[in-house]
């Protein structure tokens, strides 16, 4: 306990005056987003993935049910449902401009969307040579002006694909992982992987170069921190680890929720002071970033099957959690 202590200190200095100015205003429990919305429900079946878009207002949330949905989550209300994929869909990501999303699923494709005509205005993938040979897990916008695609998948690879191009194929392939590709993410010229292998992996795709932080333990979530100085991933040993980014050293271990058969996503709230993570048994744990002990400092149920995918608030102490239930919750503070 004394050396996770001292190495969440350091984590404190890397998030800097900011993240300390914050985390006194968090001391209260009325800080803390524990207060469940009723659940939102129209899926049939899993929710593989929820997601806010850039001004938090709207989220989009990907089925087993071949669709992919838009939401309000705020006014609980079902704003659209978009049809198209032939099997479950994976995973969904929304563009800065609010203007497109894209999706992917296990039918090997990707979809460009136009979220006010509900129209796919781009398919990329298949079954032809250099497209992904097995189902794809995660996408992410990423280039500028969100001018590209990342898919990772069970096949082992990361793929990139331009939008503005009329061509099927990928204009780019990143291999180096031994096993499944669980979750992607972009900041930047960083592409960030969590692997099955057990490996977080950090493309920078600017110089060619890739840094190789090994967990032991399958990896199925990464995020970086809003800073950027700091990564945290999830395996499935039930335990949530914070990385220095610089260093690969691991500053925090978070443990008291179940994670050792299923995917499910960590992230830390927008200003980088709470760890959040689903847990098998339907609850979602909370953990304070620089707490001493590893056991979740709130630990509450809102699903009654395992929580799959978590998106935060991009300005506020919230976040949304989805369930292999069918059902997406907007957790808030409780004076809010």
């Amino acid at each position: 306990p004394l050396g996770v202590s001292l190495k969440a200190r350091r984590a404190v200095s890397l998030f800097g005056e900011r993240w300390n100015d914050h985390h006194l205003r968090l001391m209260g429990d009325n800080g803390w987003p524990t207060k469940p919305s009723k659940p939102l429900r129209s899926h049939t079946g899993t929710v593989n993935a929820i997601r806010f878009n850039r001004s938090g207002q709207y989220c989009a949330s990907a089925g087993a049910d071949k669709t992919i949905r838009l939401w309000n989550p705020h006014k609980q209300l079902l704003v659209k449902t978009y049809s198209g994929h032939g099997y479950e869909v994976a995973d969904v990501t929304i563009s800065r401009d609010n203007n497109n999303f894209a999706s992917c699923g296990r039918d090997k494709l990707v979809f460009l969307w136009d979220v006010a005509s509900g129209k796919i205005v781009r398919r990329f993938g298949g079954s032809q040579a250099g497209c992904h040979n097995g189902r794809m897990n995660c996408i992410s916008f990423c280039g500028m002006d969100d001018s590209l695609l990342v898919t990772g998948s069970y096949d082992t690879t990361l793929k990139f694909w331009d939008v503005r191009s009329r061509s099927l194929d990928p204009v780019q392939t990143l291999t180096g992982a031994k096993d499944s590709i669980s979750s992607v993410g972009v900041r930047d010229h960083l592409v960030l992987s969590a692997s099955v292998d057990g490996a977080a992996r950090v493309h920078d795709v600017r110089t060619g170069t890739i840094t190789v932080d090994q967990m032991g333990s399958p990896l199925v979530d990464v995020r970086f921190s809003s800073d950027g100085n700091c990564l945290l991933a999830a395996s499935l040993d039930d335990t949530v680890r914070l990385l220095d980014m610089a260093t690969g050293e691991v500053l925090a271990l978070y443990q008291g929720h179940r994670n050792s058969q299923f995917r499910l996503e960590c992230s830390l709230l927008h200003d980088d002071s709470i760890v959040v993570c689903g847990s098998e048994d339907g609850r979602v744990a909370l953990w304070d970033i620089v707490q001493t002990e590893t056991e979740p400092k709130s630990f509450r149920k809102a699903h009654e099957k395992p929580v799959t995918s978590i998106s935060v608030h991009p300005t506020r102490r919230e976040f949304l959690s989805a369930s292999q239930d069918g059902s997406i919750v907007l957790w808030k503070p409780p004076g809010d």
